[in-house]
């Protein structure tokens, strides 16, 4: 019994290391990519999404109840990743 408990994983494991070529596909080239250090730098000096979006993950995550009336002082994208809406930023 033992030793087909071994073939079986051993032949799973053989089964699922199979080559597929999703890992070969391009992405999408009309993706801006920052380039220069003046590109960077714009991307840095944008306070507005850099700085206030870091806490979403531990707004959307299912650790803490928020209360109504802190709920309504939240800024929209807050209430957007609380709620799990679709799009966040919308």
């Amino acid at each position: 019994m033992k030793n087909l408990i071994w073939i079986m994983t051993l032949l799973s494991i053989c089964i699922s290391c199979k080559k597929s070529d999703f890992l070969d596909k391009k992405p999408s080239t009309n993706i801006a990519e920052p380039t220069t250090l003046t590109d960077f730098q714009l991307l840095l000096d944008n306070t507005a999404v850099m700085n206030s979006t870091g806490g979403l993950a531990q707004v959307s995550a299912d650790d803490h109840i928020v209360s109504y009336p802190i709920f309504q002082t939240a800024t929209a994208t807050e209430r957007n990743a609380y709620i799990w809406n679709k799009d966040i930023y919308g």
